[in-house]
């Protein structure tokens, strides 16, 4: 991210780069920076299209991106959906409110 000021608003500007993935990995680090973690439930592709409700990313569009059943993804205690790439992980879409007990239960697992 690169900071600006916007001299006709008198606000600053974030510009966020084109690859997502290098946004999700920037604003990971910030986080942790700051002293917060950030903490995550992995799970399937499969699992995380078994979870997901209308209105959120839909399978297709998941599917679009990539993502198959066998995938390694992880979801954010924010509802921020990544997938593991081979050298990365790419922030792909984000689940609404109530997930936290669906990614739970669809993977198995707790916060880490």
């Amino acid at each position: 991210m690169s900071r600006r000021h916007d001299l006709q608003r008198d606000r600053p500007v974030v510009t966020i780069p084109k690859t997502v993935g290098g946004v999700a990995s920037r604003i990971r680090d910030a986080a942790t920076e700051r002293g917060h973690s950030v903490r995550f439930i992995e799970m399937t592709g499969h699992a995380l299209m078994s979870m997901v409700e209308p209105g959120e990313v839909s399978p297709d569009e998941l599917q679009r991106v990539g993502l198959t059943d066998s995938c390694l993804v992880r979801v954010n205690e924010q509802g921020d959906i990544e997938v593991r790439r081979h050298d990365r992980w790419d922030l792909i879409g984000g689940l609404l409110g109530g997930f936290v007990p669906r990614a739970e239960r669809a993977s198995g697992r707790t916060w880490a």
